[in-house]
């Protein structure tokens, strides 16, 4: 294979792009679904210009939704209960959280799944009959409406859309959703040259996450990508995961941009040495690497039209350089750009007649033979425009970027960029940012982004622009409300339910065959996102906590916050129960009834008026918690502990704990406990990943592991409950995407036995397990790519 030629350097480049042209050298890439998509500056290097990066934006950003994959004995975060914003989370193997699948992702406004249900014995009855069950549901499962807050269905839910591209009449973009603690990948795709747009089908229900921000397409296949997916189209409208890696498996390798070619595509990147790369292919499936040189430090920019593929990107030597190949990217021939006092490129792209290169200072280079570039406008003139988005293709071309006043706005030009004609206002840049365009039949410009985010949510910026007007396109199926129940609990006939809903605690109680919404949105005062995680009942009545929130209710209808000291109100709590005293057994004489809540400290109270803080804790935190007829059993982990070591603690009275000897194995994590009679089960995974169960028979003293049965593979236990009869657990398995939910029973908490519930598919779990009786009820989710569903499931 012939080296690539490429002259000295020269002047400029910036940043990645996708299809038939590109963007923004100084933008800071998407901060998917938990940050703002804004236009900032990246750290320079060596002599280049300050704006320019040395890598992608994205890999800045604080989220791991883009992230690589980790590093085999990496520790990671297991996923637990949403509470509030977060996904509270504990150093376990990596192992663990790949086998709770794609959606194990946890970001910092806390977007992430809620497998781990922290139950205790808590009581439930049988659920209402339902709908009939359904092909997502299978037999077994019965769907259930849990009602949201009115008017807030985008509160909780963080949209950005990150590349669109147009070829003819088809306009394709490529988008992030999270919410209700699933990832999205969505393709929203217009065949009207962008008068009416939908969501593209993804036919066999592929998994949540596999996200790809970066997207090309035209003649013979449309491609989009990600560091963790590769998704292909013939067409544009449907679409198919057609790998779970990205374009390199090369450790260090980062992909800034992709552009649809001739004879495939071809992206362009850097390596971890800091030097450029730019990979081919015939399909987007299969790549061949080629290094372009040290002297060359990123291939930011990529576009083509017919055989020529003009790429650009920083220079070790200061600047930036392009080059053109006319092979199909075998060889490349320096292409000379005329000096720019200092000016780097912005972007590249190509119309009907030539290719477009654009500088940071708004002037604009064509040519009608990818080597000769020759002036032609600069772009916006006294605006004072600062290109941020270079686009084009056979209907024209487009820069987008924001004026010296701050607006956000868009050039249009239909004669090779010889004149440029604005749009209407895009918006202002303090409150959303425009990360891509493209031209559209009949001199209409789509441009997309994302507003900036705040701590509760974040919405897709999807516009149709024209000289005089400017029309918000909404977006079809793209709002899947944030809902997820947490816990379940029963007493005296009344059932409640806790969780969140548009990112705010809710709880709901059973009346008949409906679940009412018994709170109000930000009745306790509460901000950001936030939720409860466990419900409990005792003789002083109802207890829902969640991080920093300690909610009372005599009846379940009426709910109020409970007062305490500064210590209480900031503490991180996950997990409650009452008692002494658990299901089949009455409570060891001496011991006092009272309600205990749990997290990285302890509280108890008898009355739920005042609260005592516990010790014991020794350094750990408590997951979940359960009564037995002694007192009460803990588990956790011991946090000082550098590999968060899995613990057990006992207590008489809730107030002073001690600490117990699991028969955990080393490096296992246990998330559940329930308790019957003297004997309580504590349920988590081993350090491979497998479900794990340990039993103890005199109250939580002693343990001994005890044997689930064959699990295939990616089984993840998610909750836990104990009744009269006995214990029952539920977890999930198989690949995400492709899961189903297990079910394990035993009377004893000795010998298990093993139930598959509804069918395999989409994203399933259950995420909470409670008793009334013999009877268990369970209450989770079944995520597909177009809904997220809530589902019961009932056991006798």
């Amino acid at each position: 294979m012939p080296q690539p030629r490429l002259p000295e350097p020269s002047a400029t480049p910036g940043k990645r792009s996708a299809n038939g042209t590109t963007e923004l050298p100084a933008l800071a890439y998407v901060q998917l679904l938990g940050a703002p998509v804004q236009l900032s500056s990246q750290g320079s290097r060596g002599s280049r210009a300050p704006d320019l990066p040395q890598h992608p934006g994205w890999l800045d950003d604080e989220t791991l939704l883009l992230d690589p994959d980790p590093a085999p004995d990496a520790r990671l975060h297991v996923p637990r209960p949403l509470i509030g914003s977060r996904v509270v989370a504990l150093a376990v193997p990596v192992a663990v959280v790949g086998m709770v699948g794609a959606v194990a992702v946890t970001l910092l406004t806390g977007h992430g799944p809620k497998f781990d249900q922290l139950t205790s014995h808590q009581a439930n009855q049988p659920p209402p009959a339902g709908p009939p069950a359904g092909p997502l549901t299978g037999h077994g499962l019965t769907t259930v409406t849990f009602p949201t807050y009115p008017g807030l269905s985008q509160r909780g839910v963080f949209e950005s859309v990150n590349r669109v591209v147009a070829y003819g009449r088809t306009i394709v973009a490529t988008a992030q959703q999270t919410g209700a603690g699933v990832t999205r990948q969505l393709f929203y795709v217009s065949t009207d040259g962008g008068a009416s747009w939908q969501l593209a089908a993804a036919p066999g229900n592929p998994p949540p996450g596999h996200l790809a921000p970066l997207l090309a397409g035209g003649p013979g296949g449309w491609v989009a990508i990600g560091p963790q997916a590769i998704w292909t189209s013939t067409d544009g409208t449907s679409w198919t995961l057609a790998a779970t890696h990205g374009v390199s498996q090369l450790p260090g390798d980062q992909i800034w941009v992709v552009t649809k070619t001739a004879a495939g595509f071809l992206a362009g990147g850097s390596d971890a040495g800091g030097e450029g790369v730019v990979w081919t292919s015939p399909d987007g499936v299969t790549w061949h690497r080629q290094a372009m040189g040290p002297h060359v430090l990123n291939i930011a920019f990529a576009t083509a039209r017919r055989n020529d593929i003009l790429i650009a990107g920083l220079l070790a030597a200061g600047g930036s350089g392009a080059w053109l190949s006319t092979d199909g990217g075998t060889s490349w021939t320096r292409v000379a750009i005329p000096p720019g006092h200092g000016a780097t490129i912005a972007g590249v792209a190509w119309d009907a007649e030539g290719l477009l290169i654009v500088r940071d200072d708004a002037k604009a280079y064509f040519s009608n033979n990818g080597i000769a570039f020759h002036p032609t406008a600069i772009i916006g003139g006294t605006d004072g425009l600062r290109p941020r988005v270079v686009k084009g293709d056979a209907n024209g071309l487009v820069v987008a970027g924001q004026t010296l006043a701050g607006r956000l706005v868009a050039y249009l030009s239909t004669d090779n960029g010889a004149t440029w004609r604005p749009t209407a206002t895009l918006g202002n840049a303090a409150a959303e940012s425009v990360v891509g365009a493209a031209v559209a039949p009949g001199d209409h410009v789509i441009a997309i982004g994302a507003t900036a985010a705040n701590p509760v949510s974040q919405q897709a910026v999807f516009l149709d622009a024209s000289a005089g007007t400017v029309r918000a396109i909404a977006l079809p199926g793209a709002n899947i409300p944030q809902l997820f129940v947490n816990a379940l609990a029963e007493a005296g006939g009344t059932q409640i339910a806790v969780g969140g809903a548009d990112g705010y605690p809710a709880i709901w109680r059973q009346s008949g065959e409906t679940w009412s919404l018994v709170t109000q949105a930000g009745q306790f005062g509460t901000q950001g996102l936030a939720a409860l995680t466990a419900v409990t009942h005792g003789p002083s009545g109802w207890l829902a906590v969640g991080s920093g929130l300690i909610l009372t209710s005599p009846d379940g209808v009426t709910w109020r916050a409970a007062g305490g000291t500064a210590a209480l109100a900031a503490a991180d709590l996950l997990a409650a129960a009452a008692g002494p005293g658990a299901p089949g057994a009455s409570a060891a004489p001496g011991t006092h009834a009272g309600y205990v809540i749990v997290g990285q400290q302890a509280w108890f109270s008898a009355d739920l008026k005042t609260w005592t803080q516990a010790s014991g804790l020794g350094g750990g935190e408590m997951l979940a918690v359960t009564a037995t007829s002694r007192g009460f059993v803990a588990v956790g982990a011991v946090t000082s502990s550098a590999n968060g070591q899995p613990a057990v603690w006992t207590s008489p009275d809730g107030r002073a704990w001690t600490r117990a000897a699991p028969a955990t194995p080393a490096g296992a994590v246990l998330r559940q406990v329930a308790a019957s009679g003297n004997r309580v089960v504590a349920t988590g995974a081993t350090a491979a990943g497998a479900p794990l169960a340990e039993l103890s028979t005199d109250g939580g003293f002693t343990w001994r592991q005890v044997a689930l049965g064959s699990a295939a593979p990616g089984t993840v236990i998610t909750a836990l409950t104990a009744s009269p009869a006995g214990f029952t657990a539920a977890g999930i398995s198989g690949a995400a995407g492709d899961q189903r939910i297990v079910a394990w029973t035993s009377h004893d908490g000795a010998v298990w036995t093993r139930i598959l519930v509804g069918d395999h598919g989409g994203t399933r779990r259950i995420t909470a397990l409670a008793a009334s009786g013999s009877a268990i009820t369970g209450v989770g989710q079944i995520g597909t790519p177009r809904a997220e569903l809530t589902v019961l499931w009932s056991s006798h």
